[in-house]
């Protein structure tokens, strides 16, 4: 009876161990986003852009998200993305994550 219990133990705790080891993030985007947003301040240290929408009577400030990925042209030209001005207007390619940011995947102005 002791080594049937053990047994069972054994086999409840590694099948508790390979359920935790198997868990996956969900990284899948609530909501594309193909908008036109004019920006009101570029922030480096926090790699994002303040924006609003161009279109609408909606004054909400949201905030898209710069990463390593994100591609960022001008004219036809790859630049830096630091290099966009406030009150520029640019279009901005991406998906709304759960904090209702934006994280963009490309940005053209």
């Amino acid at each position: 009876m002791q080594k049937l219990a053990r047994i069972f133990l054994l086999t409840f705790i590694c099948g508790l161990i390979l359920t935790a080891l198997s868990l996956q993030k969900a990284q899948a985007q609530l909501v594309l986003v193909n908008e036109k947003f004019r920006v009101s301040k570029v922030d480096v240290k926090m790699s994002r852009l303040e924006v609003l929408p161009v279109d609408g009577d909606i004054k909400t400030i949201t905030y898209i998200l710069v990463d390593g990925y994100t591609i960022c042209s001008h004219k036809n030209r790859i630049v830096d993305w630091t290099e966009i001005q406030p009150d520029t207007v640019i279009r901005v390619r991406g998906g709304m994550q759960w904090d209702m940011k934006v994280k963009a995947y490309k940005i053209y102005f």
